[in-house]
């Protein structure tokens, strides 16, 4: 049995002045491009297999590595695509429709195209990245099915994946989204990704943050259960705070801690 790691990037930046155009709360979520190549090159030295689709684990071995990004950074273009085309390697970039070409720290059409053009999967965050499972039916059914037209609009191709902006989700919401067309749908629920989950389409992943270390990063690619026990465990506490706060309010507390 195949087991996949799935890995959740957000921005890739280089120097300080990239670095400042991120907005503060975003910034523990941005990896410099040095040490995204590092992550690279570790995978690469420990010959562990990068797949694109949770499908491909079928013939990757025991263990395999999905390489992910969120939201729709600059850095995706500039730094993340030349990083991956150099060490052989392939992502999934989950991009935020309504957020191309609105922001100066964000891709533009053009750059989403040309991932999809080198052969990187270009997938939904969503219309506006707004929480969906705090959405009406109908506003839910509308961000699946605006991000999607659009996405599959500029790149031409086929959209199925989602990654739920804030991993939050509920099972209205992966109805909905099984009814707009998509196959697999990425959570922020950490852990290792058995058959089980990948029939289930729900893929679970592994943020990468600006405080991952190099032997942290090495744990979770290579599996080592012990300190994966301890994210779970830890990533359970979070998850029942977001719970008893609800969304919006965390989101708020969130923002302001970190801003």
């Amino acid at each position: 049995m195949t087991q996949l790691v799935s890995l959740m990037y957000h921005a890739i930046y280089q120097g300080q002045e990239e670095l400042d155009l991120i907005p503060m709360e975003e910034r523990p979520y941005s990896v410099s491009i040095e040490t995204f190549k590092e992550h690279l090159a570790l995978l690469k030295s420990k010959q562990i297999p990068v797949v694109l689709n949770p499908e491909d684990t079928k013939t990757a071995g025991k263990l395999a590595v999905q390489i992910t990004f969120d939201d729709g950074d600059a850095g995706w273009f500039k730094h993340a695509l030349p990083a991956l085309e150099e060490h052989g390697y392939k992502g999934v970039f989950f991009t935020t429709s309504d957020l191309i070409d609105s922001r100066d720290d964000f891709c533009d059409w053009e750059q989403i195209k040309c991932l999809a053009d080198a052969g990187m999967s270009v997938q939904s965050h969503g219309r506006t990245h707004r929480f969906l499972s705090d959405l009406s039916e109908s506003d839910c059914r509308e961000e699946y099915q605006s991000s999607k037209a659009r996405l599959e609009e500029a790149t031409g191709v086929t959209v199925t994946d989602i990654s739920f902006p804030g991993g939050r989700h509920n099972q209205d919401t992966v109805s909905i989204g099984r009814k707009a067309g998509y196959r697999h749908f990425y959570t922020s629920k950490v852990g290792i990704n058995g058959n089980n989950d990948l029939n289930s389409g729900m893929v679970k992943r592994f943020e990468v943050r600006a405080s991952t270390t190099i032997s942290q990063f090495e744990n979770l690619v290579t599996g080592n259960l012990l300190y994966i026990r301890k994210l779970e465990l830890i990533s359970g506490i979070k998850n029942l705070i977001k719970k008893l706060l609800g969304n919006g309010f965390y989101h708020q507390v969130y923002k302001l801690v970190k801003g």
